[in-house]
């Protein structure tokens, strides 16, 4: 039962030590650690920002007003790019990073629901916007 999450997590923990010696060859173990940083303080930012949002909607939704829809996913999926940014490791840090992209949760989040993007199941139509088949005179199958 724990076999794959303990393989899922050997599999991070090794991909993490060969990227950061990756990036320590390319930019140094001084450029490499301030990198770190500079994501740890990203991530930060990105939680606080997460957290000023779920605020905000939570004054929304005290005043009656609807909350938008996906905003609770959205939510969680930019607090989990935080606090990836702010784990050590690139790879962590470009989970997190992808994660910031309001576009790339957009997509997971359609991922997760299992539609497309741009894609509805609903179309609400007024009446005078349509007619029914027999009303243009055509015969049905």
């Amino acid at each position: 039962m724990f076999r794959p999450v303990t393989t899922t997590l050997f599999a991070w923990l090794f991909s993490e030590i060969i990227v950061f010696v990756l990036v320590v060859r390319a930019i140094g173990l001084i450029g490499a650690i301030a990198v770190g940083i500079l994501t740890s303080l990203l991530g930060a930012a990105m939680l606080r920002r997460v957290g000023a949002d779920a605020l905000s909607a939570l004054r929304h939704a005290l005043d009656g007003r609807e909350p938008r829809e996906g905003g609770l996913l959205d939510g969680a999926l930019s607090a989990l790019g935080g606090v990836l940014l702010i784990l050590p490791g690139f790879v962590s840090d470009a989970a997190g990073i992808a994660l910031a992209a309001p576009s790339f949760r957009q997509w997971l989040m359609h991922r997760f629901n299992g539609k497309r993007p741009g894609r509805t199941e609903i179309i609400d139509l007024s009446p005078q916007d349509w007619k029914s088949v027999e009303d243009r005179g055509l015969s049905s199958r």
